[in-house]
């Protein structure tokens, strides 16, 4: 069946999303992701195997998603400019990386 991705299209898909991550490219390597857990989808992995995959990728996803975008630093700067100093050390974030 050509709408059954081969295991070299599933691998292709998760080093696409490792490049584009490795080079700073965030939002590349979500769209990969996602990509990769549609490919699983129409896999015949093994439903475990295939409910495994997605939970591992959702969980990268989901780290990858809390990386903030190096443009955003003077919005986040702003915004904690204007909160009560009690506040602002509250919301200070952890450097990543």
């Amino acid at each position: 069946d050509s709408n059954v991705p081969s295991k070299s299209a599933l691998i292709t898909c998760l080093t696409a999303a490792l490049t584009a991550s490795s080079e700073g490219d965030t939002e590349e390597a979500l769209r990969e992701l996602r990509f990769f857990q549609t490919l699983i989808g129409k896999s015949r992995l093994s439903p475990a195997l295939t409910t495994q995959f997605r939970n591992q990728s959702q969980r990268i996803i989901e780290a990858l998603a809390l990386v903030e975008p190096p443009g955003a630093e003077p919005a986040r700067h702003r915004l904690l400019a204007q909160l009560p100093p009690e506040w602002q050390r509250r919301y200070q974030l952890a450097l990543v990386g």
